[in-house]
């Protein structure tokens, strides 16, 4: 599942980071330089300072404090000093941080509540937002634990001097910045976004990208070294499959599985190829991916597909296989999509294909979706399908259409925002409860869409009252459209069809290493639900559907008319 940023986390960045501190310049601090911060283009979107520090070689560090309060903000935060580093509070939600350069700590009264948004950022406003969706109310805490991560574990050190603390970026990027899905590489001069690797299709950004480091393919030992523990930190603490793949430490199974030699090897290559093997093989979940090569490596734009290709776990292949197996049986019965032969001219059911999860590209307050603009925007296809395709069947065959399925068996995920959209049509108030891992805090927040587009949220906007939904599920049903059929079966908004899902409950967050080189992993906010006995279950572990029904008959209309209508 990608998240996409929804809120004005890019405006508060630039509007404080002009703020930074000034250089000091004290006998820890080798140099410092103001670097920029670029997004996709070379036109910089604000700048902060980062310090190089004695003994530490060439792995960047920023005041904590200091930037901390710049990107939280500084109208809601107050700094107090402290015996060895910092308490930084927040005067809105009252959570707290304390950042300890002798025991090398972050310790967090509230972790989620420290990094949210600011409550006047909560709501979209209908009328003049591209956004459909609206909280109804406030996230709700279910449980909120205090936690510490402890960077001494992992040989990362805090430093506090001439009343300054300095942390490793990166460090800093994976607590706070990765949390707002707008994690940074830093290229030896400056930041660059690289969570995408669409950015590299422009040449003097990548190139620029590349141009601030020798790409002599080697790291020095302090980066290596650097890189490596700060991988095996944001593992332990921030991969949302790491408890439901009962993995006690990564350091552990790197050095178990023969993976830690090459990963600390000051060859990037090296690296590269250890660090895939990890991902693709031992990870192998489906989200976790490899992006962009380190920028001590010359640019290489298939490097992504090159080591996917290497490494394949069972996980992946088996999805990849049940894609082929499904499509080809599609195929075999006419390829149909909602526009087409999806429904059986005698009958009462509806089946509409939604083979991905896009996040919407129009604002459909100024124009709604046709067939023409809705592309593959799930939230547009059932609009569509509501609003325009039912009555035209009804009118043209005299029949009333009471049974809709929504196919998601060809289905590998996409953006949370419209999976989100997709189910407003299904209920004006649902809900979507997740885990933190990392913190251990469990928080629910519910949902309204507007589905009429009328700018109102309301009960107008569901149709679970005028139809019988299902939804038809495969073992291809990944990520999103696991999401989809986890929130609809616990929350009786549908009756699912089909296969046993393909699972996949975390949302995809970019992060990126000391050494810049940038993965996708699982994040750690973990979609969860209840069970009939009210206990808690990961839906990164699949779910069963209601009625097992054969494949070979997903794909047949007129079948899936006949079976609905005998349940």
């Amino acid at each position: 599942m990608r998240k996409k940023a929804i809120f004005s986390f890019l405006l508060i960045l630039i509007s404080y980071l002009c703020l930074s501190s000034c250089f000091k310049i004290d006998s820890n601090i080798s140099r410092t330089i103001r670097s920029n911060i670029y997004k996709g283009s070379l036109a910089s979107s604000g700048n902060f300072t980062t310090y190089f520090l004695k003994n530490k070689g060439d792995v960047p560090y920023i005041d904590f404090v200091d930037l901390t309060e710049s990107i939280v903000s500084r109208e809601i935060t107050k700094d107090e000093k402290t015996t060895n580093g910092y308490k930084v509070s927040r005067i809105d939600n009252g959570a707290y941080l304390i950042v300890d350069a002798e025991l090398d700590t972050i310790y967090f009264s509230n972790y989620e509540a420290f990094i949210s948004k600011n409550k006047s950022e909560t709501a979209f406003d209908a009328k003049s937002s591209t956004y459909i969706y609206s909280k109804t109310n406030s996230k709700e805490e279910i449980e909120n634990k205090e936690v510490t991560f402890d960077l001494s574990k992992y040989n990362i050190d805090i430093v506090l001097s001439m009343e300054v603390v300095y942390v490793p970026y990166q460090v800093y990027d994976t607590l706070i910045l990765s949390q707002f899905d707008v994690s940074l590489a830093f290229n030896g001069n400056d930041y660059y976004y690289v969570s995408n690797s669409n950015y590299f299709t422009v040449r003097n950004y990548y190139g620029a990208y590349f141009s601030g480091r020798s790409q002599s393919g080697v790291r020095s030992t302090e980066m290596a070294n650097f890189t490596y523990n700060h991988l095996m930190f944001a593992l332990d603490n921030f991969l949302g499959i790491k408890e439901s793949r009962d993995i006690a430490s990564f350091d552990e199974l790197c050095s178990k599985e023969g993976l830690k030699d090459d990963l600390l090897n000051t060859s990037s290559e090296t690296f590269n190829k250890a660090l895939n093997n990890l991902i693709y093989t031992y990870l192998d979940d489906g989200h976790s991916s490899f992006v962009v090569s380190s920028n001590y490596l010359k640019y290489d734009v298939k490097a992504d597909a090159k080591y996917s290709d290497s490494y394949i776990g069972l996980r992946r292949q088996a999805l990849k296989e049940n894609y082929n197996s499904l499509s080809l049986i599609k195929d075999a019965n006419g390829r149909f999509s909602y526009s087409n032969n999806v429904y059986n001219d005698s009958g009462n059911t509806l089946v509409i294909s939604i083979n991905s999860f896009n996040f919407p590209s129009n604002d459909y307050y100024q124009s709604a979706p046709n067939y023409n603009t809705y592309a593959n925007d799930s939230f547009a296809i059932m609009y569509y399908a509501f609003n325009n395709k039912i009555p035209e069947l009804e009118s043209r065959y005299g029949t009333k259409i009471t049974n809709i399925v929504i196919d998601v068996t060809l289905n590998g995920g996409g953006y949370v925002d419209d999976c989100l959209g997709l189910l407003g049509f299904l209920s004006n108030n649902y809900y979507v409860e997740y885990e933190n891992s990392a913190s251990k805090d469990i928080s629910k927040a519910y949902y309204s869409v507007d589905t009429n587009l009328d700018g109102k949220f309301d009960e107008l906007d569901s149709y679970k009252d005028k139809y019988n939904f299902y939804i038809l599920t495969s073992n291809y049903s990944f990520s999103c459209a696991n999401m989809l059929a986890t929130i609809a079966k616990e929350q009786n908004l549908a009756t699912i069809l089909g296969e046993e899902t393909g699972g996949g409950g975390s949302i995809v967050y970019n992060l990126c290493l000391g050494d810049s080189t940038s993965i996708n992993i699982s994040g750690c906010h973990s979609l969860i639900y209840r069970d009939s006995n009210d206990k808690l279950c990961y839906s990164e572990n699949k779910i069963t559907p209601d009625y097992e029904l054969s494949r070979m008959y997903f794909y047949n209309a007129k079948f899936l008319n006949g079976y609905i209508n005998s349940l």
